[in-house]
């Protein structure tokens, strides 16, 4: 569904100006970020798939360029720096998780590679695989699930204070990461 500039802009302004207020010192900031992120959504030239999404993102982002006009070498806020640590941290995890995928059917193993892995659309996979987009949703949730049993017997996780995933060393106790 292709989404209106102004339509977005009407939609979500409040909050996302909300979301830059907790994030910078002034509402003049905020506002100004804001706009930023306005004129950007109008400089392109396809409606993003999740704009929502995009939005927030292009959003965080103006407040790292923010901060970083003001001060080129000043520390960004430690809540900003999170996502970058996460990065890194899903990336440690996500080696962990291909032996796991090579231990699922191949069927699965290779949805799961395509789709969730390197990023294809479910549409893309399912021609590439020459099934319905029908039977690879199937093979893709089914293929979840499975790894999901083989990731709680191999590496529980536990949620923090903000419903995030965290694993520790402790918990990476198989043999297979």
């Amino acid at each position: 569904m292709k989404h209106q500039p102004s339509e977005l802009f009407e939609q979500y302004q409040r909050k996302l100006l909300s979301f830059i207020r907790q994030k910078v010192a002034t509402p003049q900031d905020a506002e100004d970020i804001l706009s930023q992120v306005f004129v950007k959504l109008l400089e392109q030239k396809d409606s993003p798939d999740n704009p929502v999404a995009w939005l927030y993102q292009v959003a965080k982002n103006a407040i790292i360029d923010h901060y970083r006009r003001r001060r080129p070498t000043a520390e960004l806020p430690a809540e900003l720096i999170n996502k970058e640590q996460d990065r890194d941290q899903f990336q440690q995890f996500s080696a962990c998780l291909k032996p796991m995928l090579q231990a699922l059917d191949p069927p699965y193993s290779e949805a799961l590679l395509l789709a969730d892995i390197q990023g294809l659309k479910q549409a893309q996979v399912a021609q590439h695989l020459g099934i319905s987009l029908s039977a690879m949703k199937s093979r893709l949730l089914r293929g979840r699930l499975q790894l999901q049993q083989l990731l709680q017997q191999c590496c529980p996780a536990q949620r923090d204070a903000l419903n995030r995933l965290q694993f520790s060393d402790t918990n990476l106790s198989c043999k297979s990461c």
